[in-house]
């Protein structure tokens, strides 16, 4: 039933009146978060709108484009010129005619202003142009500044309004509305609107005053600029929403080795991923609420944890050719081997294959907000699923933070991780505890004791559980389980991770069972790689 109530009003009007009936334009379906020139402000089936649409029953025809003119110039009382265009193309030529037109010396320059300065720079802006022509952009901003933002006071204001269809519920328009003399005629003037973009027009207008547009959107702006808060702080990203709630943009800094110009485009790359347009400004249009809020919030959560993973690759090391030495296994796990990976890529840290062992040794160093090295299987696993793997602490100096090893699940995009871990702080003689981290839950720790043991992880239909024991003769000690998330397919491997700085730490990791479905359908097997420390370094 959206966007067809309006339409169905305005017909009805110009039947009542003896009028053509209107052909209706083409209203898309608005992309998630993506309002741009050609949709409209208020969905066509605001209440506001309707109300205003019907109260043009009582008004004739002849009358729309007086009272149009009427409302623009109390909405606008500094401007000369009041510009309706259909794109921002037409509103381009508008303002170079009112410029001096093309190939000439230009009788005014031109000052464009538009929803992404605050209202106190706008005052600024204005107050400084001097005897220059101001123009005032509302052709995507759709008023979204707060009502009543062009009373901008001080002794200039704006001299040209630039409106796009926004103002006529996405209908096409174009008109240049003269509200004073003093201003040279451009060479070429479009037409007058139509009846139906003066009808929409004015009642967009008049709905705005009634409606509570502004707080909706307000409302809406804040819960995406929340998510995306949340998610970069989960993330450790340095990506915000900044600007005026209804009219923010994404704005990314330069972190861990990459630019910011490189992180904001693969940031639009994983949004456009999600269903979600945000190739300029983030634009929530009013009617966002309910699941397609939820659904577009889940997009950006989803996209800043692939941006996370896409930053740790940047930064790794990653390479294959380190063989399967554990016992036993399907041969397609030994056929495809096990890879390292080293987070800093310069990092530290060795992982080699020693018997039916693979070692991780962390040399004495800063650790930075975080230093991580270990293996996994380039082997995606699927269905239900039993891994377990012991391990034995060689060399434990945790520094001040926490130094960690574990077992780990995570699907291939690494939206979804699972670790069967232990952890300590302090020195070598301070007290160990196991725990589980359920997709970046953490669950109860549990004290333990000596330097060995048993991670374990399972999977049982969408279940998930994280196990431990000291030795293999002990029952297995249940940290935590999850239901219903998670069905995707995952990838196994274990490592160590550390903060700030730490002394050696080292661990053998040997006898990894699996039980599980390996796919058909795999990832590309990953070939040995040179190592940026040099050629010794493994």
């Amino acid at each position: 039933m959206a966007k067809t109530l309006a339409r169905q009003v305005l017909k009805e009007i110009f039947t009542q009146q003896g009028l053509e009936t209107p052909a209706a334009p083409p209203l898309p379906e608005p992309e998630l978060c993506q309002l741009d020139a050609g949709q409209q402000l208020l969905a066509t089936d605001d209440p506001s709108l309707l109300a205003a649409l019907q109260n043009l029953a009582t008004l004739p025809s002849r009358d729309w484009l007086s009272s149009l003119k009427a409302r623009l110039l109390r909405d606008f009382p500094g401007a000369r010129w009041v510009m309706l265009a259909r794109d921002q193309q037409e509103l381009g030529a508008l303002a170079l005619q009112l410029a001096g037109g093309p190939g000439t010396a230009a009788a005014l320059q031109l000052d464009a202003l538009d929803y992404r300065s605050r209202r106190e720079d706008l005052w600024e802006a204005i107050a400084s142009a001097g005897d220059r022509g101001c123009l005032i952009d509302e052709s995507r901003s759709a008023f979204r500044l707060a009502a009543g933002a062009w009373s901008l006071g001080g002794s200039k204001q704006p001299d040209f309004i630039l409106l796009g269809p926004s103002i006529a519920s996405a209908w096409p328009c174009a008109a240049l509305l003269a509200f004073g003399s003093d201003t040279q005629e451009p060479t070429t003037a479009p037409a007058p609107p139509t009846l139906p973009t003066q009808a929409m027009a004015l009642a967009s207008l008049q709905a705005l005053e009634t409606a509570s547009i502004h707080l909706a959107l307000q409302e809406t702006g804040e819960a995406l600029r929340t998510a995306a808060q949340a998610g970069s702080a989960r993330e450790n990203l340095r990506i915000s929403l900044a600007g005026p709630a209804a009219a923010m943009s994404f704005v990314c800094q330069g972190q861990e080795n990459a630019e910011a110009a490189l992180i904001a485009h693969h940031l639009q790359l994983e949004l456009r991923a999600q269903g979600l347009n945000s190739g300029g400004d983030l634009l929530p249009w009013a009617d966002l609420q309910g699941e397609v809020l939820a659904t577009t919030i889940r997009g950006i959560d989803a996209a800043l944890a692939r941006m996370r993973t896409l930053l740790i690759e940047h930064n790794s090391y990653l390479s294959g050719g380190i063989p399967y030495v554990f016992p036993g296994g399907d041969p397609r796990l030994r056929d495809r081997g096990v890879a390292r990976y080293r987070y800093p890529r310069m990092a530290d840290t060795r992982v080699e294959a020693e018997g039916d062992k693979l070692v991780i040794r962390f040399g004495p160093s800063e650790m930075g907000e975080v230093t991580s090295s270990g293996f996994y299987l380039p082997t995606l696993l699927r269905g239900d699923l039993d891994l377990q793997l012991s391990y034995r602490l060689t060399s434990w100096d945790p520094g001040p933070d926490s130094s960690c090893i574990a077992l780990f699940l995570q699907n291939e995009a690494s939206t979804a991780r699972y670790y069967s871990q232990r952890m300590s702080s302090g020195g070598p003689e301070d007290p160990h505890c196991v725990l589980a981290s359920m997709n970046t839950v953490l669950s109860e720790q549990h004290p333990t004791e000596g330097m060995a043991g048993q991670f374990r992880l399972s999977r049982e239909g969408s279940t998930l559980r994280a196990w431990h024991r000291c030795r293999p003769t002990e029952e297995w000690l249940l940290l935590a389980e999850e239901n219903g998330k998670c069905r995707e397919d995952l990838i196994v491997g274990a490592k160590i991770w550390s903060k700030v700085r730490a002394g050696e730490l080292a661990a053998e990791l040997r006898d990894l069972r699996i039980r599980g479905e390996i796919p058909e359908e795999q990832i590309p097997s990953l070939e040995a790689r040179p190592d940026p420390r040099g050629s010794d370094s493994a």
